[in-house]
This record gives structure tokens, C-alpha cells and sequence, in this order.
């Protein structure tokens, strides 16, 4: 990928994208990077320089509304792209730094030491209060 396709996608995840950590079960937590639109044009794009983006669509019963598409990437796969296009975030980068240090599970089904369960719960937190909405809470 180039530095200006790297630039490109770091302006589409500020604009479009979504970086969270959600909770899937009681202290289990996951990373996701989602990119959603209504452009197939910025779809095929976007799959053109990072195809293993999976792809999924959602039709929704009013006819007038566009087919939504979204790309999602999860855990390592999610950092390594932020990785990538971090240089260039100017809207989502705190929340690219949070995710880049969130402790990913090991591979095989291994359990994450309990330091490390603590981290992702940290994590979780200030995730949440980067991405909340409406005014700000004091």
C-alpha cells in the first residue's frame, strides 16, 4: 500500500469508520475497525487495497434507503491496518492509540493472563468514553 492509498484510508476511517472494543461476554472484549457505506465505488476501492476486509451488506426494508455495505476487520488483523495508517489519523487517533494497545488473545483458545484481562477491561473504558456521543459528561 502507498503512502498516499495509506493517507486515503486513514481520511475514510476518520470520516467513516468505526474503531471500538466491544464486549462480546462478562470481562471478554474485542477489537473491532468497521468502515460502513452506501458507495459500492468506495467499497470496491477499499477491498482493491485492503481485500482481506470481509464484506458484508444490509438491505433494509425501505425501499428507499441504499444498500449499507461494511468492511470489518477484528483483533490483530484491525491493529495491523491502524498500524499502517496511524501517521495520518487526525480524528480517530486516540482511539487508534487504544486500540493498538489493547492485549489481543492469544492464538489457540489461550486464556489471557489476568494482568492482561485488566488491560482490555481499562481498555474497554476509555474506548467508551473516546467514542461516546452527545455532549460531553463531566
Amino acid at each position: 500500500m502507498t503512502n498516499e492509498e495509506k493517507a486515503y484510508l486513514a481520511g475514510i476511517i476518520d470520516g467513516e469508520g468505526y474503531i471500538g472494543i466491544i464486549q462480546t461476554r462478562p470481562a471478554l472484549f474485542g477489537l473491532r475497525l468497521q468502515i460502513g457505506t452506501t458507495g459500492e465505488r468506495l467499497a470496491d476501492y477499499l477491498l482493491s487495497i485492503v481485500p482481506e476486509f470481509p464484506l458484508w451488506t444490509h438491505e433494509s426494508k425501505n425501499p428507499r434507503y441504499k444498500k449499507a455495505l461494511y468492511l470489518t476487520l477484528h483483533g490483530r488483523e484491525a491493529q495491523k491496518l491502524l498500524r499502517l495508517v496511524r501517521p495520518w489519523l487526525k480524528l480517530k487517533d486516540l482511539q487508534a492509540d487504544v486500540a493498538l494497545s489493547f492485549p489481543i488473545r492469544g492464538t489457540g483458545g489461550k486464556a489471557l493472563p489476568e494482568d492482561q484481562k485488566l488491560s482490555q477491561a481499562i481498555a474497554y473504558i476509555q474506548m467508551a468514553k473516546l467514542n461516546r456521543k452527545g455532549p460531553e459528561r463531566k
